[in-house]
This record gives C-alpha cells, sequence and structure tokens, in this order.
C-alpha cells in the first residue's frame, strides 16, 4: 500500500511539473516568442520574394509587349513600303495597257484577240489590285486592334507595377515594425518574473525526495524478492535432493516431499513474475525521474543520485548476506563433506588391513557390544523416534 501511494504521489508530482514546465517557464516563454519570430520572418521573406518575382515578371512582360510593338511597327512600315511600290507598279502596268488598249484602237490593225488578251490582263491586275487593298485594309484593321490590346496591357501592368511597388513598401514597413515588436517582447519576457522557474524547482526538489523513498523502498522489496527466489531454488534443491534420498533411508513421506516440490516451484514462478513486473516499474520510474535529475544539477542543486544511494545500499546488503552464506556453507562443508570423507577413509582403511590379513573382527560388528561408543549427538538421534518432517509454509 504505502508503495502504491507512493507512485500515485510520483504521478501527481510529474502532472504539477509538466504544467509548470509548459505554461511558467521563461525558457518555454523564449521558445515560443523565437518559434513565432521565425514564422514571421518566414513569411516576410516569402511575401517579399513573390512580390519581387511580381515585379519581374511584369517588366519582362513590359519590355516583351513594347519590343512586340516595335516589330509590329517595323513590319506594318516595310509592308507599307511594298504595298507602294506595288501601287507604283501597277500604275505603270494599267498606263502601260491603256497606252497600249489605245494604240491598238487607234491601229485597227490589231487582231481582236489581242485587245481580248489585253482586256483579260488587265482584268487580273483590277482583281489583283482589289485584293491586296482588302488585304492592306485587314493587315491596318489587325494592327489597330494589336496595338489597343498592347496599350491596354501595359496600362494594366503599369498599375499592377504600382501596387507591387507599394506592397513593397507596405512590408518593408511592416518589417521594421516586427523587429521592433520582437525587441520589445524579448526585453520584457527577460526583465519578467522568474517564479515559474522558482516553482518548477522547488516541485523538483520535491520529486527528488518523494523518488528517493520510492526507489530506496522498491530496490529493498525488489532484492529480499530475489534472495526469497535464491531461498526457493536452496528449498527446491533440498527437497528434490530429499525424495532422491528416500530409497537410501526409506522415508515413508515421499509423496509428502513431491507436493512440497510442487508448490515451491508454482511460488517460485509467481514470485519471478512479480519480480519481472516490479524491475520494469523501477526502469520506468528511473526514465521518468532522469530528466529532472540532471534538471537539478544544471540549476547547481547539489546532491547524490536515489539510483546510486540505492545501488550502495544493494550492495552493502548483499555484502552482508555473502559473508553469512559464507558462514554456513564452511559450517556445512566441515560437518557434512569433511567430516564423512574422514569416516569414509578410515572405513577404507580397516576394510583393507581385514581383507589384507583375513581377519574379519578387525571390522566392527553391527552389535551394540562391538559397535564403537556413540557421540552424543548420534545418541540423541537414535533416541528420538523417527517422524515426518512438519510441513512448511511456503507461501509469502
Amino acid at each position: 500500500d504505502s508503495m502504491l501511494q507512493q507512485e500515485k504521489l510520483i504521478g501527481v508530482i510529474l502532472v504539477r511539473l509538466a504544467n509548470l514546465l509548459d505554461k511558467a517557464s521563461k525558457e518555454r516563454l523564449l521558445q515560443n516568442l523565437d518559434r513565432c519570430c521565425r514564422d514571421v520572418q518566414d513569411q516576410m521573406e516569402e511575401s517579399t520574394k513573390i512580390n519581387e518575382d511580381l515585379v519581374t515578371k511584369i517588366a519582362n512582360d513590359l519590355q516583351t509587349i513594347e519590343q512586340r510593338m516595335v516589330e509590329e511597327a517595323d513590319g506594318m512600315a516595310y509592308r507599307q513600303q511594298e504595298f507602294k511600290e506595288y501601287e507604283a507598279r501597277a500604275e505603270e502596268e494599267l498606263v502601260a495597257n491603256q497606252k497600249q488598249q489605245d494604240k491598238v484602237w487607234r491601229d485597227l490593225q490589231f487582231s481582236y484577240q489581242e485587245l481580248r488578251e489585253l482586256a483579260d490582263v488587265r482584268m487580273r491586275e483590277v482583281d489583283n489590285w482589289v485584293k491586296e487593298v482588302e488585304k492592306q485594309e485587314r493587315r491596318k484593321v489587325e494592327y489597330n486592334a494589336l496595338m489597343q490590346a498592347c496599350e491596354a496591357q501595359i496600362v494594366t501592368l503599369r498599375e499592377l507595377e504600382h501596387d507591387a511597388l507599394a506592397c513593397r513598401g507596405f512590408l518593408e514597413s511592416f518589417d521594421v515594425f516586427v523587429k521592433n515588436a520582437v525587441s520589445t517582447v524579448t526585453k520584457l519576457s527577460e526583465g519578467a518574473s522568474s517564479a515559474g522557474d522558482e516553482m518548477a524547482l522547488e516541485e523538483q526538489k520535491n520529486y527528488l525526495g518523494v523518488f528517493r523513498r520510492y526507489y530506496m523502498q522498491h530496490n529493498e522489496l525488489l532484492y529480499k524478492k530475489q534472495k526469497r527466489v535464491e531461498e526457493l531454488d536452496r528449498m527446491i534443491r533440498n527437497c528434490e535432493f530429499q525424495i532422491d534420498f528416500c530409497k537410501e533411508t526409506l522415508d515413508p513421506n515421499l509423496h509428502q516431499y513431491r507436493q512440497q516440490l510442487k508448490e515451491m516451484k508454482e511460488l517460485k514462478t509467481e514470485v519471478l513474475g512479480k519480480i519481472q513486473a516490479m524491475k520494469v516499474m523501477g526502469h520506468n520510474q528511473a526514465n521518468l525521474f532522469l530528466p529532472h535529475e540532471e534538471a537539478l544539477h544544471a540549476a547547481g542543486f547539489q546532491f547524490e543520485s536515489p539510483l546510486l544511494e540505492a545501488q550502495d545500499d544493494i550492495a552493502q546488503r548483499r555484502q552482508r548476506v555473502l559473508a553469512t552464506r559464507q558462514e554456513f556453507v564452511d559450517r556445512d562443508r566441515a560437518e557434512l563433506v569433511d567430516k564423512e570423507a574422514a569416516e569414509l577413509d578410515s572405513v577404507v582403511e580397516v576394510t583393507k588391513r581385514a581383507r589384507k590379513t583375513g581377519i574379519s573382527s578387525l571390522i566392527h560388528s553391527l552389535s551394540p557390544e562391538g559397535s564403537p561408543e556413540p557421540t552424543p549427538a548420534a545418541a540423541t538421534a537414535d533416541a528420538t523416534p523417527a517422524r515426518a518432517p512438519p510441513k512448511r509454509n511456503v507461501h509469502t
């Protein structure tokens, strides 16, 4: 229950810290101001670029239209000159034809066929003259229409150019205004109160104390559960040893040992699941705390990390347990291994002497008279009736 309450408290503190750092921080205010300034500057640059591109396109269009007007004027003058030359030639042809007709009519010796040919030639010339006149008139109409359209387009482009230049002046004025506004707001923000940052720092210090208590208790509980698993492993090995040794000792409690072994394995699986969940929880809480630890160090607050304190505490606990375990292991080795090895060497030596000499009486008989004096521990064990070991409560 204490761990759950501390986790809830840490959650509340993290929510408060998030609100303070997100809304009341001077650094966040400056960051937002800088981002807004960059956005406005980008918009100004983009608008200025678009306006400059428009002015350039207008200038190009004006140059193209003026060049087209000059080309059309030159072409019209050239065609007018051609028309005048053709008109002169046609006039000469008509005058010459008229003279020839007069001559033909004066001179009746010319044939009527020649007169018709001359008349046909005259009609063709007249038709060509009429066509050229119509063609020239159409050219004049097209030229006048084109010139009117170009003049109207020039007027429109001039107006658009004037608007673009006015927009350029407006953008320059607005850029000066934005820069002045940014400078003013920056000065105000630099001179503003840093109460939000101080509140966030105090909350981070409070978070440090709560997290230290939580993390120390969490690691202590995790360590105890890990040692509980080691103890269960030892008990499982002892139970397996008892099951295997029942054949040698004729122990009637084989079924009870097997039931205990099953329960201990189930309990071990349950404890391992809890250990894994606690590791995940501790890892997540540590990751949430590390950014605030760095912020406290950056603010000049000196302290030892709770992660290091927990690690030192666990190391000291393990050293104490290791020393105690080594003491018991040495005692068990002296009583169970070394003593048995010495007695076994003695039995083997006596057996070798008896076999070598052929005297069987060298071997101690199994009767009480022939057996050696029992040790006090052996006498106590023989006097105690055999009974089943009590069933252990293996649940946490």
